[in-house]
């Protein structure tokens, strides 16, 4: 497949979102590159110009509604040198909060939400549906059942931060 037109659109079109990640995990790498080309630009006597009209993106959604963007809040928060941090760069919030209840460090997730480097809706959700679900295998797993009060507490504060964060603000 890789050898006819479209597996080779597919190629293109998976180099490019990894370089869309790349930059968004390592932005600070692409702005010092771009800092040296506007000065080698004004070095040469032409200046940088910035287009008031957006550019046209036929080929994907608006630029206000993609991941990354609803995202942009919660990413300015971490710090790219903390643990997690780093961890984020490398993989997915979903998947290190997956980690984290697989090996029932409970004490660990309820810390996260509360300094705030857990804040999305879709993240908050996945903690309260898995921890109701591993709330009803008690009963199979007795490990489970020796964290029930710890999972009962994390799962309303997930709860509460799921309320706070889906229901506006009306004054």
């Amino acid at each position: 497949m890789n050898n006819t037109p479209i597996g080779r659109m597919v190629n293109i079109v998976v180099m490019i979102e990894e370089f869309i990640r790349m930059m968004n995990n390592n932005p600070n790498d692409f702005q010092k590159g771009s800092q040296t080309l506007e000065d080698i630009l004004a070095a040469k006597g032409d200046t940088p110009t910035e287009s008031s009209e957006p550019l046209s993106n036929s080929f994907g959604p608006n630029l206000s509604q993609r991941a990354t963007d609803r995202m942009a809040d919660q990413e300015a928060n971490l710090n790219p040198n903390s643990p997690w941090g780093r961890m984020v760069s490398k993989f997915s919030i979903e998947f290190l909060l997956r980690v984290h209840l697989r090996k029932c460090e409970f004490e660990t997730v309820r810390k996260l939400i509360i300094s705030g480097k857990v804040t999305g809706e879709e993240n908050l959700r996945l903690i309260r549906d898995s921890l109701l679900k591993m709330e009803k295998n008690i009963n199979v797993d007795k490990v489970l059942a020796s964290y029930l009060e710890e999972m009962t507490e994390l799962r309303r504060l997930a709860q509460r931060k799921l309320n706070a964060v889906s229901k506006p603000n009306t004054f």
